[in-house]
């Protein structure tokens, strides 16, 4: 016969590990969607391999191509993320309230990315309800390594970044010269694991 304290840690036992199959759900759910908005980006805009022409650095490290067409350049602004969206969907984006950024952004887990050309200077910027993929910062790494000869411009060798809650507000922000650094700054920022 079970005793009171065998079932209650029995039933506790249980709810752990329904909890964990709920948020474990939840990740794939959520993955699912990640996906979907990654490869709408990716038909729309095409990916590159040029910092300097990337708007956007998407949850499974390609950079998603902001140039126009025009080559070695980036002509799209961030918000031109919109052009992804359905007039139906749009009508859903309360304008005032909505930025088009912030919701493609949480949508796909993408990081919001410049890399200034002749500065050394790289920005990301990323929401609080984001993490960090291992993917990304391999992109990051690539970009702080990338062949400056060949394409004529200055790598970045700098990272500013800057955390964003659903207001748009800054709740952390600062610099980091590497990828290392970068992971200790936001180490509460950073998916380690799926």
């Amino acid at each position: 016969m079970i005793t009171n304290t065998e079932l209650k840690s029995i039933k506790r036992k249980l709810s752990n590990r329904f909890d964990h199959l709920t948020k474990k759900t939840d990740n794939i759910s959520s993955l699912s969607s990640i996906i979907r908005w990654t490869e709408r980006a990716i038909n729309y805009f095409g990916t590159t391999l040029k910092p300097h022409e990337a708007g956007y650095i998407l949850y499974n490290g390609q950079m998603l191509d902001f140039s126009g067409g025009h080559k070695d350049q980036r002509r799209l602004e961030h918000v031109d993320i919109f052009k992804l969206y359905t007039p139906e969907e749009m009508e859903k984006i309360d304008s005032k309230h909505d930025d088009p950024t912030q919701i493609f952004q949480t949508q796909a887990n993408a990081l919001r990315f410049t890399a200034h050309q002749y500065s050394g200077y790289m920005y990301l910027s990323m929401y609080d309800t984001q993490l960090i993929t291992s993917s990304q910062l391999e992109t990051i790494e690539y970009i702080l390594t990338y062949d400056v000869v060949k394409y004529l411009f200055d790598t970045p060798r700098h990272i500013i970044y800057d955390v964003l809650n659903e207001d748009s507000r800054a709740v952390k922000y600062g610099e980091a010269s590497s990828v290392f650094e970068l992971r200790r700054k936001l180490y509460d920022y950073i998916q380690h694991e799926l």
